[in-house]
This record gives C-alpha cells, sequence and structure tokens, in this order.
C-alpha cells in the first residue's frame, strides 16, 4: 500500500469512495447535501492537500483531506493545528491497516510542519473510527463537540485532539 496525495483522475473515484464508505457504516445518517461536499474533491484538492492510499493494483481504498491549519476547509483547527477532514476506507478494504496508514501520514505531517496538535471531528456511528483515533494517540476534546442538523436529523459529532506538546 502506498499513501500519496490524490491525483486529478482519481477525484471522482475518491468522492464516490468517502461517499459510500459513511453510507455503509450501520446506523449513519444520509444526508445528500452532503454527500454532494464529499464528492467536490477538486475543489479541496485546489485548497488542501487531499491523501490517498492506494493498493497494489493501483486502486484507491482510502483517503483524508488534511488541513494544514485555519482557513479553507478546517472546521476546528485554532492557530498553530492541523485538521483531519472527510476521512474514509472503502468497505472491502478495512480492518488492512488502510485508516491506519492514512493517520499516520497526516500525523507525520502535522508533527513535520511543526503543528503542536491535530483535530477532527467524527459522527456517534463511527466507533471503528473512534478505536483507530485513541490507538494513535488522540484524545477526546469535549470542548470542540459539537451538533450537526443540517440532514434533518440531529445529531452529535464528537471532536478529538492529538497534542504534540511544544
Amino acid at each position: 500500500m502506498l499513501v500519496r496525495e490524490a491525483r486529478a483522475e482519481e477525484f471522482d473515484r475518491i468522492g464516490e469512495l468517502i461517499v459510500g464508505a459513511y453510507d455503509s457504516i450501520a446506523g449513519s445518517v444520509t444526508d445528500p447535501e452532503y454527500n454532494e461536499t464529499l464528492r467536490r474533491v477538486h475543489e479541496r484538492a485546489d485548497a488542501v492537500p487531499v491523501l490517498v492510499a492506494v493498493g497494489p493494483t493501483g486502486d484507491v481504498i482510502g483517503s483524508l483531506t488534511y488541513v494544514p491549519g485555519p482557513g479553507p476547509f478546517a472546521e476546528l483547527a485554532r492557530p498553530g493545528e492541523a485538521e483531519i477532514r472527510m476521512f474514509a476506507v472503502a468497505p472491502d478494504a478495512r480492518g488492512a491497516g488502510v485508516g491506519g496508514a492514512l493517520l499516520d501520514a497526516a500525523i507525520n505531517r502535522a508533527i513535520e510542519t511543526k503543528r503542536r496538535a491535530i483535530v477532527l471531528s467524527t459522527s456517534s456511528w463511527m466507533s471503528a473510527a473512534q478505536r483507530l483515533y485513541r490507538t494513535r494517540g488522540f484524545e477526546r476534546d469535549v470542548a470542540l463537540d459539537r451538533f450537526d442538523d443540517s440532514s434533518g436529523t440531529r445529531f452529535e459529532l464528537f471532536a478529538y485532539r492529538f497534542a504534540f506538546g511544544g
């Protein structure tokens, strides 16, 4: 498996992968408007890095958006912090270390660019992702938790932070 920045010809596949991955999680709340946001990978990639995990056959099997700090696509990041957004692994690639490899790549970018922390938010039904975050050193930051009711169904978004110190 290789983790690298996404290429323009992969953007459509990445968008569909993220929507499909989110929709495949038991208990997920489908929001057609947000799904369209997830599909607009080209807009994100014009502003911030979109990372992909590529399998042995060259297929994109996971992706995340790395937000280097406050600005475009940041929701939680404060000055000196990076943020992870729109993170997903293809359902048929789960359990193979794809999510961990992508998360490690984002953490390493944050450390290399001297961010003091990396933050993210996750939905209540994304329990496997929450376990992964905790194994990598992320801790809940309840002060950043929030509710989303844009889909008509109110659900809580849980915030996590990995502080690097210094």
